[in-house]
């Protein structure tokens, strides 16, 4: 078996929902939802003005959206206010500081 016949293809997009699915349709449609890809969305806002990420639109394309869908990940940034959380991000920047990582600013921007 050659080198070549092991390796996958990676797609990562940020979009909004809309496209996503557009995409994904796309990609189903040309068979590249059997494995042989791995589709993955950034979501890096929750907001409802980006659409709710879902493959359900009621329209006659939702069950191959649900298809489609199934070869999707989705990554999607975290906001909580748990005083758990709170706690563990003033420590990850305590330790950062510890070990001479002083950029406030990209310890802030991370928590």
């Amino acid at each position: 078996m050659g080198l070549l016949q092991n390796l996958s293809e990676i797609v990562i997009m940020c979009a909004s929902s809309d496209s996503i699915r557009n995409i994904m349709l796309a990609a189903h449609r040309q068979g590249m939802t059997n494995g042989d890809y791995a589709f993955f969305n950034i979501e890096l806002f929750n907001s409802s003005s980006y659409g709710n990420g879902s493959w359900k639109r009621g329209d006659k394309y939702d069950l191959e959206a649900k298809q489609a869908y199934s070869s999707l990940q989705t990554v999607t940034l975290l906001r909580t206010v748990k005083p758990e959380f709170e706690t563990f991000a003033m420590e990850v920047k305590r330790s950062a500081q510890k070990q001479g990582i002083n950029d406030d600013d990209y310890v802030s921007n991370v928590f």
